[in-house]
């Protein structure tokens, strides 16, 4: 009987009321910036808010996962996501390993790319603020 008891206040402590999940962690964090703005992080008080502000910190944690989930079923679930998931590209990329797998390796060697062509182009025109625009209307100079 005793342990029941204490899995029922562990779960009370860990998931309390929503009212109580969305007023305490604002409360204690307006008394922290309190507490620090008038210096007294030396008190009583100020230890005690430490702990509560832990403890809202925990709460929150302990509820996220839960908030994640109902966030995205309703991503999943609203219209613009139908939408886009209706599109051959964007169903390709959820279904398809392999067409995802090259958007990936295409999405990583774009800014190599780009990272390459800056250095080359501070390399041969010794400019260090080189515009990439005009480089592509230049020809790149021979190597001496």
């Amino acid at each position: 009987m005793t342990m029941k008891r204490a899995k029922m206040f562990i779960n009370r402590m860990l998931y309390p009321p929503v009212w109580i999940l969305q007023a305490v962690p604002f409360v204690f964090f307006i008394a922290l910036i309190i507490i620090f703005a008038l210096e007294r992080t030396e008190s009583m008080l100020a230890y005690l808010l430490y702990c509560t502000s832990a403890y809202s910190l925990v709460i929150l944690l302990a509820d996220l996962p839960k908030r994640i989930r109902a966030i995205g079923d309703c991503l999943v679930n609203s219209r613009l996501m139908k939408k886009a998931l209706s599109s051959q590209i964007i169903g390709s990329y959820i279904s398809d390993l392999a067409f995802r797998g090259n958007v990936s390796i295409y999405q990583g060697s774009i800014p190599c790319y780009d990272e390459y062509d800056y250095r080359q182009c501070c390399l041969w025109n010794r400019n260090w603020n080189c515009n990439l625009y005009a480089v592509q209307k230049q020809k790149t100079p021979e190597r001496r």
